[in-house]
């Protein structure tokens, strides 16, 4: 099973290289959560998601950040800015 995040144009290339999408179906039970989180911890201020996530034991996926009014697809490179919005893909603890 694999879930693509992205833009529409972007997903018509997964499919291309995959194939066909399946039918919908919905990920979210109860060990499984979406949260939209709020960058004002200065520790993450600048760092990039591959450090964050590697320091927490990649225990969650950055799927979408949302900088000045613009959604932008996460990438491992990326650095958080203060003000950021990003959304997070986790299993609860």
């Amino acid at each position: 099973l694999l879930v693509a995040v992205g833009t529409e144009e972007a997903q018509k290339k997964v499919e291309l290289l995959i194939g066909p999408q399946a039918p919908r179906f919905e990920m979210v039970n109860e060990e499984y959560v979406l949260e939209t989180l709020l960058v004002t911890n200065k520790e993450v201020v600048n760092e990039t998601l591959a450090k964050i996530q590697l320091e927490a034991g990649c225990r969650f996926v950055v799927t979408r950040i949302r900088r000045s009014g613009i959604d932008i697809s996460s990438s491992p490179g990326m650095q958080l800015k203060f003000g950021d919005k990003v959304t997070v893909a986790a299993y609860r603890s």
